[in-house]
């Protein structure tokens, strides 16, 4: 009989958590073993009902405390101490319930087997009671680094198992008290041949068309700790010496264009903006990576992992990295990539322009990062990891 598998996506619809997700069902040839129910939190259309995936929907999950809350913020303005704790009993009795009971009903309804959480423990919070209600186990695959607090470490105690994607992610569970007998190390994982075909799909209109210089690119949400202001400094620096096209591709994810505006405004200002484009978000980076010679990535507070960097690696291209978080544990520096300090702006430039003067390097350094991803980080290894850990997982 068939392990059914209920997998929770709890996150904003941005990010690569669904497209993660998205490869390791794709993996998942053999059907005989496990059947999979998928409910996002918001509308999607990249994961559909074929193969092992019996089912899709939407089930939205109104969350009235963390950070980003409303009614947090509110009740800050009478006790900021105590503002987290009074929004999350609200949302106890409220919209966490009503959230709860629902995901109670589907899984004693299609007799779910074990509970998959597609994101970290406070985004899947009532998603993880459910299943303790109906005596299921629980996986949590932790995508970021989890906030050290009491409630936090509440519901890491009613998970069976966690899949952090880097020891990065892992260290933050351990500080939770989670003992390491509960821990997999999950890195993320990438179908090579796949994304080299999607590498071949045309660009779109207005990208630039000077194929005789240099192209950088760089990937990810135009947030302010992914380094953008850290790149286009260092883009200044490059186009003293050298031409050379920059791309940026990626929005802000509440869909305010503040941040993004800022950006644009800021390459008018260092005088770089005929070089630099951005692009926007696009579904499909694979030909935008392809057509770089080089990608950069800035963040300038620890990544999670950067899927995006192996994206790049596995269609041969130079990266260059800060070295915080999963970046400095996929890449060895010098050899299948270059690692610099979070911040250094001096540090990127001199890494681009000496990529840019060494294409021997830029080959040399392209050809082993393919060779470690499709060897280490393949989407099937990624797979085989959650495999087990189901099999692993008895009630």
């Amino acid at each position: 009989m068939k392990k059914q598998i209920l997998i929770l996506e709890c996150g904003k619809g941005f990010g690569g958590a669904l497209t993660s997700l998205k490869s390791f069902l794709d993996e998942v040839h053999d059907q005989s073993e496990f059947e999979f129910h998928l409910l996002t939190n918001y509308p999607q259309t990249l994961i559909g009902e074929k193969g092992a995936i019996k089912y899709t929907g939407i089930l939205k999950r109104h969350k009235l405390y963390g950070p980003e809350s409303r009614l947090e913020r509110y009740l800050s303005r009478f006790s900021s101490k105590h503002s987290g704790h009074m929004a999350f009993l609200l949302d106890l009795v409220s919209s966490g319930f009503v959230y709860a009971v629902r995901v109670f009903i589907y899984i004693v309804g299609h007799r779910i087997d074990i509970v998959h959480l597609n994101n970290s423990i406070l985004i899947n919070d009532y998603g993880m009671i459910a299943a303790v209600c109906a005596n299921k186990r629980v996986i949590a695959q932790i995508r970021a680094p989890e906030y050290p607090s009491q409630i936090a470490k509440f519901f890491s105690s009613m998970i069976d198992h966690f899949l952090p994607v880097s020891k990065f992610v892992k260290h933050s569970l351990q500080v939770l008290g989670v003992e390491d007998k509960k821990i997999t190390i999950l890195p993320e994982g990438i179908d090579s041949e796949e994304f080299n075909g999607l590498a071949d799909r045309p660009l779109p209109t207005g990208m630039p068309k000077q194929n005789a210089v240099p192209v950088i690119g760089m990937i990810g949400c135009l947030v302010p700790w992914k380094g953008h202001e850290v790149f286009l400094k260092a883009c200044q620096i490059i186009l003293k010496q050298v031409n050379a096209e920059f791309l940026v591709i990626g929005d802000t994810p509440d869909g305010d264009p503040g941040y993004k505006n800022f950006l644009i405004e800021y390459a008018v200002v260092l005088g770089i903006s005929e070089s630099v484009h951005f692009l926007g978000h696009c579904p499909n980076v694979a030909p935008f990576i392809k057509k770089a010679d080089i990608m950069v990535h800035a963040s300038t507070e620890p990544e999670p992992f950067g899927r995006v960097v192996l994206e790049a690696m596995s269609l041969g291209k130079p990266v260059i990295a800060t070295a915080a978080g999963g970046p400095g544990e996929v890449i060895s520096n010098g050899i299948d990539g270059i690692l610099i300090t979070p911040g250094n702006v001096n540090s990127m430039a001199d890494a681009v322009l000496k990529l840019i003067q060494n294409k021997i390097l830029r080959s040399k350094i392209g050809a082993f990062a393919r060779i470690k991803v499709k060897d280490q980080y393949s989407s099937a290894r990624h797979a085989a990891i959650i495999l087990n850990t189901y099999k692993s997982m008895k009630r």
